[in-house]
C-alpha cells in the first residue's frame, strides 16, 4: 500500500536528486566552520554591548521615575498628608451624619426563587 502511494513521487525524486549535485568538498565545509567561528566571535562583543546598553537604559528609566516620584510626592509630603487628613475627617463626618442602616429582608414566597 505504501509503495503504491510513493510511486508517483519516484519520477520527481529521480529528476530532483541529480540537481542537488555532488557532496560539498572538505574545504568548503571547513570554510563554513571557520565562518561560524568568526560569527560567534563577533557576536559576543555585540551581546556585551547590548547588555550594557540595556542596563544603562533600565538605570536611566529607574532614576527618571524616582525623580518624578520625588518631585511630585515627597516634596509636598506635609501638604499632602494634611490634605488627606482633611479628606478622611470629612468622610468620617459625613458617615457619622448619615448612618447606614441595614434594610430588612423581604420575605419571599416558596415559588419566588431565581
Amino acid at each position: 500500500m505504501i509503495i503504491r502511494l510513493l510511486q508517483p513521487w519516484r519520477g520527481r525524486l529521480a529528476k530532483y536528486w541529480p540537481a542537488l549535485g555532488p557532496p560539498l568538498p572538505d574545504a568548503v565545509l571547513i570554510d563554513t566552520h571557520h565562518n561560524q567561528l568568526v560569527r560567534q566571535a563577533r557576536r559576543l562583543p555585540w551581546r556585551k554591548a547590548d547588555a550594557i546598553t540595556s542596563l544603562t537604559r533600565a538605570e536611566t528609566d529607574y532614576w527618571f521615575a524616582k525623580s518624578i516620584h520625588a518631585k511630585y510626592v515627597l516634596e509636598d509630603e506635609d501638604r499632602s498628608s494634611v490634605y488627606s487628613h482633611k479628606l478622611i475627617a470629612a468622610d468620617e463626618a459625613f458617615l457619622a451624619a448619615h448612618p447606614i442602616t441595614k434594610q430588612p429582608r423581604k420575605k419571599r414566597a416558596l415559588g419566588d426563587h431565581h
